[in-house]
């Protein structure tokens, strides 16, 4: 029995960007099904950018889902941030970890992959991951005005504004 962790942000995850119509990551969003959703700043002190401690990591961990005795695929975009999941779940001591090398890239890009649009919730959702997925739907939010006043101009129906300076 193999657990699947999806490292990447939560935009990603729940596959908001290529709704949306942005398609440079891959063509289709969402995650592998089975997948949860652990980001891998999770293991990482917002302030210093340090290495939470590892008791700290372990109960994060085994509050999403993380069972030491089963083996654990983690992935990403292109393998890049869930190597650094696998490195902390390594230095952890747990060694049935692999990282999927072809990560979303491979997956995303693939009509014959299956994908999932809705997330996977650990059994007893945790504070932490409660809060990450509220801070990260409101930068989705942020994100998504964004991009409408970026098409909007695009489209010539907005203008930037232009400050006078004076003197001239």
């Amino acid at each position: 029995d193999t657990l699947i962790f999806d490292t990447r942000s939560g935009i990603e995850y729940f596959g908001i960007l290529e709704r949306l119509g942005y398609k440079k990551r891959a063509r289709r969003g969402g995650h592998i099904p089975s997948a949860r959703w652990v980001d891998w700043k999770w293991s990482i002190e917002k302030g210093d950018h340090t290495m939470k401690p590892a008791g700290t990591l372990e109960r994060m961990f085994r509050k999403e889902g993380f069972d030491p005795e089963r083996k654990l695929i983690v992935y990403c975009q292109s393998a890049a941030r869930s190597g650094h999941l696998l490195f902390t779940l390594r230095l952890l001591g747990h060694d049935n970890v692999k990282n999927y090398d072809g990560s979303w890239k491979e997956w995303g890009n693939s009509d014959s992959h299956p994908i999932e649009l809705t997330p996977r919730v650990p059994f007893e959702p945790s504070a932490t991951s409660t809060r990450l997925l509220l801070s990260t739907l409101a930068a989705a939010a942020g994100a998504l005005y964004a991009a409408t006043k970026v098409v909007a101009f695009a489209r010539g129906r907005a203008r930037p504004t232009q400050r006078r300076i004076r003197g001239s």
